[in-house]
Protein backbone atom coordinates (compact mmCIF):
# COMPACT_ATOMS: atom_id res chain seq x y z
CA UNK A 1 0.00 0.00 0.00
CA UNK A 2 1.91 2.73 -2.12
CA UNK A 3 -0.52 5.62 -0.37
CA UNK A 4 0.67 8.26 2.46
CA UNK A 5 -1.03 10.27 5.06
CA UNK A 6 -1.59 7.90 7.62
CA UNK A 7 0.25 7.52 11.31
CA UNK A 8 3.05 9.25 10.14
CA UNK A 9 0.77 12.21 10.32
CA UNK A 10 -1.10 11.55 13.17
CA UNK A 11 -3.95 9.76 11.44
CA UNK A 12 -3.92 6.86 13.92
CA UNK A 13 -7.56 5.80 13.96
CA UNK A 14 -7.53 5.71 10.20
CA UNK A 15 -5.10 3.13 10.18
CA UNK A 16 -6.11 1.55 12.20
CA UNK A 17 -9.40 0.63 10.81
CA UNK A 18 -6.91 -0.46 8.32
CA UNK A 19 -5.17 -3.46 9.73
CA UNK A 20 -8.49 -4.26 11.67
CA UNK A 21 -10.03 -4.55 7.80
CA UNK A 22 -6.77 -6.73 6.98
CA UNK A 23 -7.02 -8.71 10.01
CA UNK A 24 -10.81 -9.45 9.34
CA UNK A 25 -9.49 -11.01 5.88
CA UNK A 26 -6.85 -12.63 7.08
CA UNK A 27 -4.27 -10.40 5.05
CA UNK A 28 -1.06 -9.02 5.68
CA UNK A 29 -0.56 -4.91 4.72
CA UNK A 30 2.89 -3.83 3.64
CA UNK A 31 2.47 -0.21 4.33
CA UNK A 32 1.13 2.40 4.08
CA UNK A 33 3.71 5.20 3.07
CA UNK A 34 5.72 2.52 1.33
CA UNK A 35 7.63 2.43 -1.76
CA UNK A 36 7.11 -1.52 -2.58
CA UNK A 37 8.85 -4.60 -2.72
CA UNK A 38 11.53 -6.36 -4.94
CA UNK A 39 12.78 -9.79 -4.48
CA UNK A 40 15.27 -11.53 -7.54
CA UNK A 41 13.63 -14.49 -5.81
CA UNK A 42 10.62 -14.89 -8.38
CA UNK A 43 11.86 -11.66 -10.40
CA UNK A 44 9.31 -9.18 -8.79
CA UNK A 45 9.78 -5.66 -9.05
CA UNK A 46 7.00 -4.19 -7.62
CA UNK A 47 8.31 -0.74 -6.37
CA UNK A 48 8.02 2.53 -8.30
CA UNK A 49 11.61 2.84 -9.25
CA UNK A 50 12.22 3.96 -12.91
CA UNK A 51 15.34 1.42 -13.70
CA UNK A 52 15.95 -2.21 -14.08
CA UNK A 53 17.03 -3.25 -10.25
CA UNK A 54 20.62 -5.42 -10.40
CA UNK A 55 19.86 -9.04 -9.07
CA UNK A 56 22.75 -10.61 -6.28
CA UNK A 57 22.92 -11.48 -2.76
CA UNK A 58 22.54 -7.99 -0.94
CA UNK A 59 19.02 -8.11 0.98
CA UNK A 60 17.47 -4.51 2.08
CA UNK A 61 15.19 -2.98 4.29
CA UNK A 62 14.38 0.60 4.72
CA UNK A 63 12.05 2.79 6.50
CA UNK A 64 12.72 5.21 3.72
CA UNK A 65 10.96 5.06 0.32
CA UNK A 66 13.45 7.93 -0.47
CA UNK A 67 16.19 6.60 0.40
CA UNK A 68 15.37 3.20 -0.95
CA UNK A 69 14.99 4.30 -4.22
CA UNK A 70 18.45 5.88 -3.17
CA UNK A 71 19.97 2.57 -2.41
CA UNK A 72 18.75 1.08 -5.68
CA UNK A 73 20.71 3.63 -7.85
CA UNK A 74 23.98 3.12 -5.73
CA UNK A 75 23.85 -0.26 -5.91
CA UNK A 76 23.51 -0.35 -9.61
CA UNK A 77 26.19 2.11 -9.89
CA UNK A 78 28.72 -0.08 -7.41
CA UNK A 79 27.92 -3.20 -9.01
CA UNK A 80 25.76 -4.37 -5.98
CA UNK A 81 23.19 -7.01 -6.99
CA UNK A 82 20.38 -7.09 -4.71
CA UNK A 83 18.10 -10.36 -3.54
CA UNK A 84 15.71 -7.71 -2.24
CA UNK A 85 14.81 -4.54 -1.36
CA UNK A 86 11.18 -4.03 1.34
CA UNK A 87 10.49 -0.16 2.53
CA UNK A 88 8.45 -0.87 5.51
CA UNK A 89 8.22 2.83 6.93
CA UNK A 90 6.98 2.68 10.28
CA UNK A 91 5.99 -0.95 10.81
CA UNK A 92 8.64 -2.51 12.55
CA UNK A 93 6.87 -5.64 13.25
CA UNK A 94 7.22 -6.05 9.52
CA UNK A 95 11.31 -5.14 9.78
CA UNK A 96 11.30 -8.28 11.89
CA UNK A 97 9.09 -10.23 10.12
CA UNK A 98 11.17 -9.57 6.83
CA UNK A 99 14.42 -9.62 8.64
CA UNK A 100 13.53 -13.16 9.91
CA UNK A 101 12.62 -13.89 6.06
CA UNK A 102 15.99 -12.85 4.70
CA UNK A 103 17.78 -14.93 7.72
CA UNK A 104 16.47 -18.20 5.67
CA UNK A 105 16.63 -17.23 2.26
CA UNK A 106 19.64 -18.77 0.80
CA UNK A 107 20.03 -15.73 -1.58
CA UNK A 108 20.61 -12.95 0.30
CA UNK A 109 24.44 -12.91 1.67
CA UNK A 110 24.15 -9.82 3.62
CA UNK A 111 21.51 -7.69 5.20
CA UNK A 112 21.20 -4.01 5.02
CA UNK A 113 19.03 -1.82 7.66
CA UNK A 114 17.94 1.58 7.31
CA UNK A 115 16.01 2.38 10.44
CA UNK A 116 15.11 6.09 11.88
CA UNK A 117 13.84 4.80 15.67
CA UNK A 118 12.96 1.67 17.43
CA UNK A 119 9.60 0.36 18.89
CA UNK A 120 9.08 -2.76 20.56
CA UNK A 121 13.28 -2.93 20.82
CA UNK A 122 13.37 -5.84 22.95
CA UNK A 123 11.95 -8.16 20.09
CA UNK A 124 13.74 -6.54 17.41
CA UNK A 125 17.24 -7.14 19.64
CA UNK A 126 16.52 -10.58 19.42
CA UNK A 127 15.84 -11.04 16.05
CA UNK A 128 18.90 -9.20 15.47
CA UNK A 129 21.07 -11.27 17.54
CA UNK A 130 19.70 -14.78 16.04
CA UNK A 131 20.09 -13.21 12.51
CA UNK A 132 23.76 -11.89 13.52
CA UNK A 133 24.75 -15.92 14.17
CA UNK A 134 23.80 -16.76 10.62
CA UNK A 135 24.62 -13.52 8.36
CA UNK A 136 26.00 -10.12 8.28
CA UNK A 137 23.84 -7.44 9.44
CA UNK A 138 24.74 -3.73 8.13
CA UNK A 139 22.76 -0.66 10.20
CA UNK A 140 22.49 2.47 9.09
CA UNK A 141 20.40 4.56 11.86
CA UNK A 142 19.26 8.68 11.29
CA UNK A 143 18.31 10.81 13.75
CA UNK A 144 21.79 10.55 16.05
CA UNK A 145 21.67 14.45 16.34
CA UNK A 146 18.66 16.82 18.43
CA UNK A 147 17.03 17.74 15.17
CA UNK A 148 17.47 14.40 12.93
CA UNK A 149 15.82 12.98 16.19
CA UNK A 150 13.10 15.45 15.69
CA UNK A 151 12.90 15.10 11.75
CA UNK A 152 12.62 11.30 11.71
CA UNK A 153 9.78 11.78 14.46
CA UNK A 154 8.43 14.18 11.35
CA UNK A 155 9.28 11.62 8.63
CA UNK A 156 7.75 8.10 10.49
CA UNK A 157 6.73 9.38 13.59
CA UNK A 158 9.66 7.28 15.47
CA UNK A 159 11.25 7.92 18.42
CA UNK A 160 15.40 7.91 17.85
CA UNK A 161 16.04 7.54 21.88
CA UNK A 162 19.58 7.88 23.06
CA UNK A 163 22.03 7.08 20.17
CA UNK A 164 24.70 6.09 22.82
CA UNK A 165 22.13 3.55 23.97
CA UNK A 166 21.48 2.08 20.40
CA UNK A 167 25.31 2.20 19.38
CA UNK A 168 26.12 -0.29 22.07
CA UNK A 169 22.90 -2.46 22.18
CA UNK A 170 23.92 -2.69 18.10
CA UNK A 171 27.25 -3.80 18.98
CA UNK A 172 26.33 -6.51 21.52
CA UNK A 173 23.82 -7.85 18.93
CA UNK A 174 26.84 -8.40 16.98
CA UNK A 175 25.59 -5.84 13.87
CA UNK A 176 27.88 -3.23 12.20
CA UNK A 177 26.70 0.43 12.12
CA UNK A 178 27.56 2.01 9.04
CA UNK A 179 27.96 6.35 9.14
CA UNK A 180 26.85 6.76 5.51
CA UNK A 181 25.38 4.94 2.84
CA UNK A 182 28.60 4.63 0.70
CA UNK A 183 30.12 3.34 4.05
CA UNK A 184 27.37 0.19 4.45
CA UNK A 185 27.55 -0.88 0.20
CA UNK A 186 31.36 -0.62 0.71
CA UNK A 187 30.90 -2.91 3.98
CA UNK A 188 27.86 -4.82 2.24
CA UNK A 189 30.25 -5.38 -0.82
CA UNK A 190 32.90 -6.75 0.73
CA UNK A 191 31.22 -8.81 3.60
CA UNK A 192 29.22 -10.35 0.27
CA UNK A 193 31.72 -11.69 -1.56
CA UNK A 194 34.39 -12.82 1.65
CA UNK A 195 34.34 -15.77 4.59
CA UNK A 196 34.46 -14.30 7.86
CA UNK A 197 38.04 -14.47 9.50
CA UNK A 198 38.62 -17.58 11.20
CA UNK A 199 40.41 -15.83 14.11
CA UNK A 200 41.52 -12.33 15.59
CA UNK A 201 44.95 -11.86 14.66
CA UNK A 202 45.60 -9.87 11.63
CA UNK A 203 48.82 -8.67 9.50
CA UNK A 204 49.60 -5.99 7.67
CA UNK A 205 51.18 -6.82 4.18
CA UNK A 206 52.29 -3.54 2.60
CA UNK A 207 54.36 -2.21 -0.07
CA UNK A 208 55.14 1.31 1.77
CA UNK A 209 55.94 1.87 5.15
CA UNK A 210 53.41 5.06 5.28
CA UNK A 211 50.65 2.75 4.03
CA UNK A 212 51.16 -0.01 7.26
CA UNK A 213 51.56 3.42 9.52
CA UNK A 214 47.97 4.43 8.65
CA UNK A 215 46.74 1.07 8.43
CA UNK A 216 48.12 0.39 11.87
CA UNK A 217 46.41 3.19 13.38
CA UNK A 218 43.26 2.11 11.64
CA UNK A 219 43.59 -1.18 13.07
CA UNK A 220 44.02 -0.04 16.92
CA UNK A 221 40.75 3.00 16.09
CA UNK A 222 38.81 0.25 15.34
CA UNK A 223 40.03 -2.76 17.91
CA UNK A 224 40.94 -5.05 15.47
CA UNK A 225 43.94 -7.25 17.17
CA UNK A 226 46.99 -7.13 15.06
CA UNK A 227 49.75 -10.23 14.88
CA UNK A 228 52.48 -9.74 17.13
CA UNK A 229 54.69 -12.45 17.66
CA UNK A 230 57.93 -11.54 19.37
CA UNK A 231 60.17 -13.85 18.24
CA UNK A 232 60.08 -12.87 14.66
Amino acid sequence: MITSGFSEIGKIEEERKLVETAHEKGLRILGPNVFGIFTAEVSLNSTFAGSVIPSGNLGIITQSGALGLAMIGQATVGNVGLSSIVSVETKQMLMRDILEYMITQDRTKVILIYMEGVHEGERLVETLKRATKIKPVVIIKSGRSTRGAMAAASHTGSLAGSDTVFDDIIKQCGALRAESMTEAFEWSKFLAHNPLPAGENTVIITNGGGAGVMATDACEKYNVKLYDDANH
